[in-house]
């Protein structure tokens, strides 16, 4: 009988810890006949009755779910309308609604169950027919949170119609993001820094003040992809080292909520691209234990006493807010970008700033371009929306006179997941007649270097090389390596073209770069010459030196030359000599 009682307590014991850390495996109806037949077995034998409270404590924690699940299917899913209440007016305070964002991420975590993330993966990989249920959808619906917080930002400041009012909404949005950083909310960090970079808001932030310009471009280098997120996965360290202190203001240093997305795609590289046995046919408890440890830490994030007081009308705002889908906003944006056209005084209204060509040298004609651009520009108020298309088509035939169709490649794609994943693999090399491959790093020192080792080089994700195998598909396309970008800025540009010795030094390592990894020519994108942070007046004329010395010495070997410039007229006015470029 004592043998009877001993292992009784054991199982309650076991499925003690099975249902506190794994409840929804008990969604399963199969799962739960287990489980009611163990618990009349132990019940007569079981006179502390742990195993009744065990029960009662699982079914509270699945109605909860329940409830939980219920609320979500209650939020509004995106379609075309707007909120007709601005976020303002709800919560005027960016310290405030930065709290409420934090509450609104730590209430869907703690949804999340470590199991969730195996059966994420596993549905599809199953051994031995292994049939794997997945009982809940909280990974989708906080990955869905994050895209409803994105068009959120964007359509707030879309929807204000007079452009001071898209100024100071994208204004106080900065001012939220920036105490996101602050709390240690990176998730939502990133869903207001992906709103805010929706590209027909550019024409907005030409309107900022400096101090909101300055913040937003460093929240940016901070949540950069650039060598697999280099930046933010430092930042997440030390907050991960301070949430694990108690000091004066726990709230200050106990919060880490990381960037999901990127934390599923740790996850999926690890089960995905590591064997779960070895070669000799053993498990590879190396890979179990690092996928151990960062579902581990996550849960570990989720505990965590917010001190904050929840708002729920203002929570409540950010999880129902009538919010347009992708295709809406991308409409709006359009006409927002016409009406921010008209309303801008007559000697602005040439600028286009926020676009960008790039032309091969000396090939294209850049100053016919240019003016084409300008008198487009200039006539915009007067065009309907039909006529600015053949303009637009105009542009676009002659600059591709020669039938250049110039792409790029973003090397941080791959680390997306989902609908948004884009691999090297899936490049149609018949659509482009040039592809730059961005991008690569400039040294102070004249140095050239992979822009992210892990994603370019043969000991990563050999990005180098699976680009430069798109020419073995026979369609004679050329792929190029681009310099630069505009996270690069412009005070290292600035120092190496303006020093003769280091200007040298720059050209004959581009070279030994391109031959190093097999590329056809470079790109040069630098933003901007003379016109960005760290720049020097002197930046014009010693840009065009070096491009001269460029090309001398990539004639030798065969390399082609373009820069990616500013498509504006106040940009070609302070940055350009488009006379000397051209040559």
């Amino acid at each position: 009988m004592e043998r009877i009682a001993k292992l009784v307590r054991h199982v309650v014991r076991l499925l003690s810890e099975w249902t506190e850390m794994f409840p929804y495996d008990f969604r399963d109806e199969l799962v739960m006949t287990h489980v009611r037949g163990i618990s009349e077995s132990c019940t007569p034998t079981d006179r502390s009755g742990e195993m009744s409270l065990l029960l009662r404590r699982l079914l509270r924690k699945l109605d909860t779910l329940e409830c939980y699940e219920e609320s979500l299917r209650r939020v509004p899913s995106l379609g075309f309308a707007f909120g007709k209440t601005d976020v303002t007016v709800v919560c005027p305070c960016p310290m405030l609604l930065a709290q409420q964002l934090t509450h609104v991420e730590l209430e869907r975590m703690s949804y999340i169950g470590p199991e969730e993330f195996v059966q994420a993966y596993a549905i599809d990989t199953a051994p031995h027919g292994l049939k794997v249920t997945k009982n809940t959808l909280n990974l989708e619906s906080y990955l869905g949170w994050s895209s409803r917080l994105r068009n959120l930002v964007a359509s707030e400041v879309y929807k204000q119609e007079a452009p001071t009012g898209r100024v100071q909404t994208t204004e106080f949005w900065i001012n939220v993001a920036t105490e996101c950083f602050n709390i240690g909310n990176f998730n939502s960090l990133m869903a207001i820094i992906s709103g805010l970079n929706a590209t027909t808001l550019s024409v907005i932030k030409l309107r900022l003040r400096q101090i909101h310009v300055s913040k937003l471009r460093a929240l940016e280098q901070q949540m950069h992809p650039s060598c697999n997120f280099s930046s933010y996965r430092s930042i997440l360290k030390a907050a991960s080292v301070r949430s694990e202190r108690r000091g004066i203001f726990p709230e200050k240093t106990r919060v880490v909520i990381p960037y999901f997305a990127l934390t599923l795609r740790d996850i999926y590289l690890v089960s995905e691209e590591c064997a779960s046995r070895l070669a000799n046919g053993h498990i590879n408890l190396e890979k179990f234990w690092e996928l151990a440890k960062l579902v581990t830490q996550f849960l570990t994030w989720r505990q965590v006493d917010y001190p904050f007081k929840k708002n729920s009308q203002v929570m409540s705002y950010l999880q129902t807010c009538p919010t347009p889908k992708e295709s809406e906003l991308n409409l709006t944006s359009y006409e927002s970008g016409s009406t921010e056209t008209e309303n801008k005084p007559p000697q602005s209204s040439k600028h286009f700033t926020s676009s960008y060509f790039v032309f091969q040298l000396p090939d294209m004609h850049v100053t016919s371009v240019t003016f084409l651009m300008e008198q487009y520009a200039t006539n915009t108020k007067k065009m309907n929306f039909l006529l600015k298309s053949c303009v637009v088509a105009l542009i676009l035939a002659h600059a591709l006179a020669d039938k250049k169709v110039v792409c790029y490649f973003e090397s941080w794609a791959v680390y997306r997941t989902g609908n948004g994943a884009f691999n090297i693999e899936d490049i149609d090399a018949s659509l482009c007649t040039h592809l730059l491959y961005s991008f690569i790093n400039l040294g102070d020192d004249g140095s050239v270097s992979p822009g992210d080792s892990y994603a370019d080089l043969s000991d990563g994700l050999d990005g180098y090389n699976k680009v430069n195998n798109l020419k073995n598909q026979g369609t004679g396309i050329k792929i190029m390596a681009a310099l630069g970008g505009g996270s690069a800025g412009s005070a290292t540009f600035s120092t190496v073209v303006n020093d003769a010795s280091k200007r040298s030094a720059f050209v004959n390592n581009a070279v030994n770069f391109l031959s190093n990894y097999g590329f056809d020519g470079m790109d040069i994108d630098w933003e901007y010459p003379a016109s960005g942070d760290g720049s020097r007046s002197s930046d014009k004329e010693a840009f065009v030196e070096t491009l001269k010395e460029l090309r001398s010495k990539f004639d030798e070997h065969g390399y082609l030359l373009s820069v990616a410039v500013g498509a504006g007229n106040s940009f070609i006015g302070s940055s350009y000599d488009v006379a000397g470029i051209s040559q």
